[in-house]
């Protein structure tokens, strides 16, 4: 199993978590923490597609807490 793997498997278990939330702020946050967790394991990994992703989702998730905040 290597690093990217590792950073992979985190990953999953934030956007795991961010499904379970029941309030928007905490989803936020954890879909945050998630988008930059999955951008590593994107860059890590090589996988483009998931960093591409998580780069485009990242900006919008960060938007749309503030305008909660």
């Amino acid at each position: 199993m290597t690093i990217a793997d590792i950073v992979g498997y985190f990953g999953a278990a934030f956007v795991i978590a961010t499904y379970s939330m029941r309030t928007m702020v905490p989803l936020r946050i954890a879909a945050i923490t998630s988008n930059v967790i999955l951008i590593s394991y994107g860059y890590l990994g090589r996988a483009y597609p998931i960093l591409v992703l998580h780069l485009m989702l990242l900006p919008l998730n960060i938007y749309r807490l503030r305008e909660m905040l």
